[in-house]
């Protein structure tokens, strides 16, 4: 659950030694007005997109005494990348060093990490799998750079893929579930950044002449049933037309990023 009353009520019954939540779901138990015993936690972490460190300052002030930890993850991988509370102060926006039985490395600036925890591909998505999973590497799109210590920062994506909230999301799939929606001539997905999810899910959308814009929520209620939720579109923008590569037509989902992100009109 990402309800703060659910969570805190079941740290308070269950007497929970920790609790990780992602950014946004912490900003959330930080509003809750309502009180809960919440003596027993020992360690409070947070991780999945990028972590404030006035975030963390809140958090100390809410659960005194507690552990601090953030931690860098993913469905495929499992967690990858760990700082403790000794080095949090030191080192903001960092998220660590490996954990035991994960080897990480950099290619060409991004983050590829393997392990015993790591899956072995997308189910029904052979070309996603064959991008992303290589010579027994995760390749995880994300952008990194090391410091003379070895600790790990986030500085970006490269891939097409988008994570957000700790799930990630398959831009094809979307845009094919979204193909027959009624009005829309053509659709690209792609990732936005957001200090809470990291990224959220907008979609890019080419509507036929005379036509409108469809809503969010109507573009999610299309969804639901065929996609799991946090595949949904929190976004859309209208967009005269989708760049493509000239030799095989292929959505070029970068130039689409860029675009939304220099117009006013993503809601």
């Amino acid at each position: 659950s990402t309800d703060a009353d659910v969570l805190l009520g079941m740290v308070e019954r269950w007497r929970a030694g920790m609790l990780y939540c992602i950014p946004a779901v912490w900003e959330r138990i930080l509003d809750c007005k309502r009180g809960y015993d919440t003596r027993s936690l020992y360690f409070v972490n947070s991780g999945t997109s990028r972590v404030e460190p006035e975030l963390i300052e809140r958090l100390r002030g809410r659960f005194p005494g507690t552990y601090m930890g953030v931690h860098y993850g993913s469905t495929e991988m499992g967690r990858g990348l760990s700082i403790g509370d000794s080095d949090i102060a030191r080192k903001p926006y960092s998220v660590g060093l490996s954990i035991m039985g994960v080897e990480s490395r950099i290619v060409e600036g991004e983050l590829w990490q393997r392990g015993l925890s790591q899956a072995s591909g997308y189910f029904d998505l052979p070309q996603q799998s064959a991008d992303s999973f290589q010579d027994g590497w995760y390749l995880t799109g994300d952008l990194v750079e090391r410091d003379g210590e070895g600790y790990y920062t986030i500085t970006g994506r490269r891939r097409e893929i988008i994570r957000s909230g700790g799930e990630t999301i398959a831009p094809a799939e979307v845009e094919a579930s979204l193909a027959d929606f009624p009005g829309v001539r053509d659709v690209a997905i792609v990732g936005l950044p957001d200090p809470r999810w990291g990224e959220v899910i907008c979609a890019a959308l080419v509507i036929e002449e005379g036509g409108a814009v469809p809503s969010v929520e109507a573009l999610r209620a299309h969804l639901d049933g065929r996609l799991s939720a946090f595949k949904h579109p929190r976004k859309a923008v209208a967009v005269d037309s989708l760049p493509r590569t000239p030799a095989t037509g292929q959505i070029q989902r970068s130039q689409v990023r860029d675009r939304i992100l220099n117009l006013d009109g993503a809601s």
